[in-house]
């Protein structure tokens, strides 16, 4: 593909029609190598393109971009060629300090076409004996930028954009489902918006998970939402804000450490990952030592976050807790944890009262679709082998439950059941 094409690929992602024409017109000049001609066209489209963003975000609500918005039609129906040439002088800095519209490396980018314009519109501002030639990778480079830093960028960009995604995803309205999040913020200024803007909000979506003092489930989980689907529309850019924000924000925490380490591993998508080495060690030893001040679902929530912790979580599950706490867990947790399910059959077959075993069985019945032959056969005989287990009048649902698995034929089933009721009958 030529590097003219390029440029008309590129063209295609402006925003503004008539800013298209102007850069349509500063490409001819390229191409036909009126350099000089194309970097004014350029700048003349940035100027533009700027003015009619300040338009479109003052009807939407934007004070500052109001009042840039009215000062230049004020100027221009005065027919003020002084203020006419100031107020283009300092377009770049009011829209970037003002309304936040770019970076500061990508106002140096177009500052210098801005620099390069006046040098090829103003002679004078060279030695008598010197003549300004742009080489023709200088004139394309500077094409380049205007389109991808301004006009390829949609109005709603900078503080304005910032303020309202926030009080959006803040409303009690803002959906807490993944698909619905995407559908809200694909609409949203958020959506292929630049860097700088994505890291804004990044940076209080986890600032916001991090400090939470009232652990607001449905809050947080709105929040780990927003994050997911922001990982989703750009990994990139998800990848490097977290790289270099979330260490050193773990490491502003004040007062109890604990709550907000553990509520930073529950809802900040794939965070382990961007800690540095400090962070996991002292994280890890948390766990080791505080996980239950957790809720018992939040427990086992983090044996996912990475192999080590896992480590850690099992061996408090599997030695350092009774058998009711180990239940307590299995019970409040959504998910399924494999490893579990021998101990599982172990506590259900040491129930020692009708009331133990009722509040068990549902924890049971939970897990028998992921049972292996030879667990099954363990639990058919653990329930026989227990008076606890079978006598009262709600048994029949877990034997329901274990007819009903298709880890084994049915026949085999219904024959371990008759042989571990002989058991029964003899107890």
């Amino acid at each position: 593909m030529s590097l003219y094409s390029d440029l008309d690929e590129l063209v295609l992602k402006c925003k503004n029609e008539k800013s298209k024409k102007y850069i349509y017109e500063a490409i001819a000049c390229y191409r036909n190598g009126a350099y000089r001609a194309s970097i004014i066209t350029t700048w003349i489209s940035i100027v533009f393109d700027l003015i009619e963003k300040f338009n479109e975000l003052s009807l939407s609500g934007d004070n500052k971009a109001t009042q840039l918005s009215t000062e230049f039609k004020m100027i221009t129906a005065q027919g003020d060629i002084s203020k006419s040439l100031n107020y283009e002088r300092e377009i770049l800095d009011k829209a970037k300090n003002e309304l936040d519209m770019f970076s500061s490396l990508e106002l140096l980018e177009l500052k210098r076409i801005q620099d390069d314009r006046n040098k090829s519109a103003h002679p004078s501002m060279l030695n008598d004996d010197i003549i300004f030639n742009p080489i023709p990778e200088l004139v394309r480079t500077h094409i380049v930028n205007a389109i991808n830093i301004v006009l390829a960028q949609s109005p709603s960009q900078g503080r304005y954009a910032f303020g309202k995604i926030i009080n959006d995803i803040d409303s009690m309205y803002f959906p807490s489902n993944i698909d619905d999040i995407k559908i809200v913020l694909k609409s949203s200024p958020i959506y292929n918006a630049r860097k700088n803007l994505y890291d804004s909000v990044i940076t209080v979506m986890l600032k916001n998970i991090i400090r939470d003092k009232n652990d607001d489930d449905l809050y947080l989980k709105k929040l780990k939402g927003v994050l997911t689907v922001l990982k989703d529309f750009n990994t990139g850019f998800y990848n490097e804000i977290l790289n270099k924000r979330i260490t050193g924000l773990m490491k502003s925490i004040e007062g109890d450490l604990r709550v907000s380490y553990f509520m930073a591993l529950r809802y900040i998508p794939n965070i382990w990952i961007y800690l540095d080495e400090s962070l996991r060690v002292l994280i890890s030893k948390y766990i080791e030592r505080d996980g239950f001040i957790l809720t018992q679902s939040q427990f086992l929530g983090l044996r996912n976050i990475d192999e080590s912790i896992k480590k850690i979580i099992d061996n408090r599950v599997f030695n350092a807790i009774d058998n009711n706490t180990f239940v307590n867990i299995i019970k409040a947790y959504d998910g399924i944890v494999i490893e579990y399910i021998d101990k599982l059959i172990t506590c259900y077959s040491l129930s020692n009262s009708y009331r133990a075993s009722i509040d068990i069985q549902d924890a049971v019945i939970k897990y028998i679709p992921f049972f292996t032959k030879q667990q099954i056969e363990k639990l058919i005989f653990s329930h026989y082998g227990n008076r606890q287990c079978w006598e009262h009048g709600y048994s029949e649902y877990v034997i329901e439950a274990i007819t009903e698995s298709t880890v084994d034929t049915k026949a085999n089933i219904e024959q371990l059941i008759a042989d571990a009721e002989k058991i029964k009958n003899t107890n």
